[in-house]
């Protein structure tokens, strides 16, 4: 995993979520590599609000990925991540949002 302080991904179109590491983010793609950021998550939530929301303390997910319910959690894939009780509505209004739009 390498450790970035700046980078030009493509965030909307690249970018799966982002998992707090204290002081760090690390940034996991849909390609299955992963790095880190000299960035707080707080930052990743400020900047990215209209693509990326956040399901736990320490995740955001990006809305533009077409996520399933699995368990106490997000799946998409070979990856899945676990959602808060508190913020269960805002990770079951992505998929169901998500399910409507391409329903249509």
């Amino acid at each position: 995993m390498a450790l970035l302080r700046f980078s030009s991904f493509d965030f909307e179109n690249e970018v799966l979520y982002i998992q707090a590491d204290y002081s760090y983010s690390i940034i996991y793609l849909l390609n299955g590599e992963s790095f880190k950021f000299a960035k707080t998550l707080k930052y990743f939530e400020i900047e990215l609000t209209e693509s990326f929301s956040r399901i736990s303390r320490n995740i955001l997910v990006n809305k533009n990925i077409p996520w399933q319910l699995y368990r106490d959690g997000l799946k998409y894939g070979e990856f899945s991540v676990q959602y808060s009780r508190r913020r269960k509505n805002i990770a079951l209004k992505l998929v169901r949002n998500f399910e409507e739009e391409f329903s249509e």
